[in-house]
């Protein structure tokens, strides 16, 4: 048969190559300083500046009144004592400095850990109602729920996630978050469809290692990237980018995995010093808070690590124990973490000054 003028080539159907992403250029950080401490070991937590080189302003607030146990009214300032910078939520933070700032305290507690962590009743606004919305619904299987990833539309590879992980089922039970499930009879551990995501698996991944946080911005489910890269991939791919609705899932479960990647970032236990923290006390369930030094807060998240090394599966516990070793070692080693600032060791025995005295509903101190 002789060909005719209408046969195709396999030419036009072949795709180039993908040009491969280019190099951050510079990664740039926002730093957020506590106000009660003096300079050099003042320093709470650091985001990345993906945000047209700023970040997020309600994003960096909430992140901040997670570490203050979920003091909400707090606010930011140019300086310790300086005045409130304007709180429009959606707003960008342009400035690499902040302190946040409290009130009625100016050296206010700490939460150290997630353990230490209790989930708040009430939620802030920007996490509520149309700011934040979620399809109601009562479902047995998330991924017919789902019907695809929620962050990258992919119907394959896919799996299930949990927001709140399994190894946290006791705090999960200490916490009573069965109480914000559909079915709470049958959701007293963390595996319930209330509970999860269909995640493509490389996003998955991500997840697990709190590379990016599921957070609202203007009125909408956005993916936040945690941290920094060496190429430009995971700020253009994913960075600010809308999810896939979402239905039957509790937005106070995507709070605290907000809180639970927080209080992992946070460096605020990196500059060896004795620190005011506010700590959960296992006989009573209630909150409390300790002037600890570094062997204390150190003896602290190591008891912390070892307990949840205990409950996690065989597959995940390898590599939530290299994390956790890492993580101990960045903690208690020496080193600069914020430009300008020389984290200089001080002695453990450090005096502290005045403890304030104690505010009408605040945690007791120990």
């Amino acid at each position: 048969m002789t060909e005719t003028s209408a046969s195709k080539s396999i030419l036009q159907c072949l795709k180039p190559r993908r040009q491969l992403f280019t190099a951050t250029r510079q990664q740039q950080n926002v730093f957020f300083y506590h106000p009660g401490y003096q300079d050099g070991h003042d320093l709470l937590l650091s985001l990345p500046a993906l945000d047209a080189g700023g970040i997020h302003h309600e994003t960096a607030r909430i992140a901040c009144a997670i570490l203050a146990a979920c003091r909400f009214d707090g606010y930011f300032s140019t300086s310790k004592n300086g005045p409130k910078i304007p709180d429009r939520p959606d707003d960008i933070l342009q400035n690499k400095k902040y302190y946040f700032c409290i009130e009625d305290g100016i050296k206010y507690p700490i939460v150290p850990s997630f353990d230490n962590f209790q989930c708040p009743r009430e939620l802030p606004e920007s996490w509520l109602g149309e700011l934040a919305p979620i399809e109601p619904g009562v479902y047995r299987d998330a991924r017919e729920r789902d019907n695809g990833c929620r962050i990258t539309g992919s119907s394959l590879p896919t799996e299930l996630a949990h927001i709140i992980p399994q190894a946290q089922s006791e705090w999960w039970q200490k916490n009573l978050m069965y109480t914000y499930v559909a079915n709470p009879d049958e959701s007293f551990d963390a595996k319930c469809p209330d509970n999860t995501l269909l995640l493509r698996c490389d996003m998955h991944k991500m997840w697990d290692d709190n590379r990016f946080a599921i957070l609202p911005k203007a009125g909408g489910w956005y993916t936040h990237m945690l941290l920094n890269s060496n190429t430009t991939e995971l700020e253009q791919e994913y960075h600010n980018l809308q999810l896939q609705p979402l239905r039957g899932v509790s937005r106070h479960f995507l709070f605290c995995r907000f809180a639970f990647a927080i209080l992992a970032k946070s460096a605020f236990l990196r500059q060896r010093i004795r620190r005011k923290l506010v700590i959960l006390d296992d006989r009573s369930g209630s909150s409390k808070v300790r002037e600890m030094s570094v062997d204390e807060y150190k003896e602290l998240i190591s008891l912390t690590a070892r307990g949840t090394s205990r409950s996690t599966s065989p597959t995940k516990r390898q590599r939530r124990d290299q994390s956790e070793s890492n993580l101990q070692e960045e903690i208690f080693a020496d080193a600069e973490i914020s430009p300008g600032d020389e984290l200089k060791d001080d002695a453990e025995g450090e005096s502290t000054r005045g403890r304030p005295r104690k505010r009408p509903g605040s945690p007791a101190m120990l």
